[in-house]
């Protein structure tokens, strides 16, 4: 995979915006295992793909009652 394929947003709005542009040619990848697994077979040539690992869709936060988790 070529590093222009590979985009790394820092903000939601960022991947939001990664994702908007390239619709379904835009694979949206959280942990990878499935993805990396098909980049290396050669199933990803001609795609691109969105990691949301630096995104902080990982917590667990309480607020005034209510939990959100993260992805």
């Amino acid at each position: 995979m070529s590093p222009s394929m590979l985009f790394i947003p820092k903000s939601i709005e960022e991947a939001l915006a990664v994702r908007s542009e390239y619709g379904r040619d835009c694979i949206v990848m959280g942990g990878g295992t499935l993805v990396m697994q098909a980049a290396a077979e050669g199933g990803l040539i001609g795609k691109r793909v969105m990691s949301l690992q630096r995104l902080g869709l990982d917590g667990i936060e309480m607020n005034n009652g209510s939990m959100r988790l993260g992805a």
